[in-house]
């Protein structure tokens, strides 16, 4: 499953740094279309070939940001990751920078680094872009482990998000004891929703009731005949 959520891309921005040459817009819009095509194998080998003109405008910046695009599409992991951190390392105001970084942070949950994840979470700025950055988070971590969600919080023990994610993963699937004591101090610590049910309040519910009766010591020459309580005759047959 593709997670990222619609990246928005401005498609036609005016030219920063140099005007760019009349080649370079023709093979730019001419990558473009390509790519809005959704044929982005053919769309990778476009933008590199408008990478190789050399100059320093908008439209360098655009390619260099849809070549790392295409790469991620194309499920091209290691080849995305080094193209996205190139465009970063360039163009570190660039108003795409969220974007790079969210996909980024994808790229590492896919590879199980979490906390690789979280370094590229915690620079997206955009409202809209955290938001879907939080989605992605649970996405990935409700996957996880209570070991490894555990760690994971101690590693960032300010993420609300990771301490939920953590103790829902223990009312839901958990049936020890010292990892309930650690729900109930995670509620308390982060102010976190209570989990509705518990996994460990069902299976005691499961579990059989036995009815222990206990019998103290008498002497059953003082038991009186005319006793007929349910332990007098019980007494009396023993």
């Amino acid at each position: 499953m593709r997670l990222i959520v619609g990246i928005f891309l401005i498609l036609s921005l005016p030219a920063l740094g140099q005007n760019p040459s009349k080649k370079l817009k023709k093979a730019y819009n001419q990558a473009l279309g390509v790519f809005n095509q959704q044929n982005y194998d053919q769309a990778l080998i476009e933008f590199q070939e408008v990478l190789d003109f050399k100059e320093n405008n908008q439209l360098i910046e655009n390619a260099q940001f849809y070549y790392a695009l295409c790469a991620y599409k194309n499920e091209m992991p290691d080849q995305a990751q080094s193209a996205l951190s190139e465009f970063l390392a360039k163009y570190a105001s660039s108003n795409l920078r969220d974007e790079a970084n969210y996909m980024l942070a994808d790229l590492a949950f896919r590879k199980n680094e979490l906390d690789k994840a979280f370094s590229y979470l915690r620079k997206i700025q955009k409202p809209e872009r955290q938001q879907a950055a939080q989605k992605m988070e649970w996405f990935f971590l409700q996957k996880q482990e209570i070991p490894r969600l555990r760690l994971v919080l101690q590693n960032n023990p300010k993420d609300t998000l990771i301490a939920q994610v953590l103790v829902d993963k223990i009312a839901a699937t958990s049936e020890k004891e010292d990892e309930y004591i650690l729900l109930e101090q995670l509620i308390n610590d982060y102010k976190l929703t209570p989990p509705q049910n518990r996994r460990i309040e069902k299976i005691l519910r499961r579990r059989p009731v036995y009815k222990v009766a206990m019998m103290l010591p008498f002497e059953v020459q003082k038991v009186k005949a005319k006793d007929t309580s349910s332990v007098s005759k019980i007494s009396m047959q023993l």
